[in-house]
């Protein structure tokens, strides 16, 4: 029997929050979307990108993610109003939640493909810094 399912589910920990989601599985023309952002790791395991690719990964990440996602909750601005889907992922979503967005998209891609993982996944840990997967060659900006 097929392990596929129509929905996956996750929830991830963000500053405090716990975020619980839903998504549909990746259909092959967005992954092709993503594929020119798609690159190997290095013998540690991570996968660098500039900070210029790192901003149009998450560009096309909140494209095919708010396509995807189906139940989104848990989020809360300081003051415990619940933000929405379109705050995250919307066109003038905020670059405040690239992490969230980057660990989405890893966990959406890995188990919309088959041996991926298929059951709901908690996360323990806090979600891995964006700034580490970004170039070291990248200089801040002079003010």
């Amino acid at each position: 029997m097929s392990k596929f399912t129509k929905q996956i589910k996750r929830s991830y920990s963000f500053q405090d929050d716990t975020v619980l989601v839903s998504m549909k599985r990746l259909k092959r023309k967005d992954a092709i979307k993503l594929a020119p952002f798609m690159s190997e790791p290095d013998e540690d395991g991570k996968v660098k990108m500039s900070f210029e690719s790192s901003l149009n990964f998450a560009d096309k990440a909140c494209e095919v993610l708010s396509k995807y996602t189906t139940s989104f909750e848990g989020l809360k601005e300081e003051d415990g109003t619940p933000l929405e889907v379109v705050d995250i992922f919307g066109e003038d979503g905020s670059t405040y939640f690239m992490e969230l967005i980057s660990e989405m998209m890893a966990d959406l891609m890995e188990a919309s493909f088959v041996g991926g993982e298929d059951t709901e996944k908690k996360l323990d840990a806090p979600l891995v810094d964006t700034l580490n997967v970004c170039d070291t060659k990248t200089q801040p900006l002079e003010d």
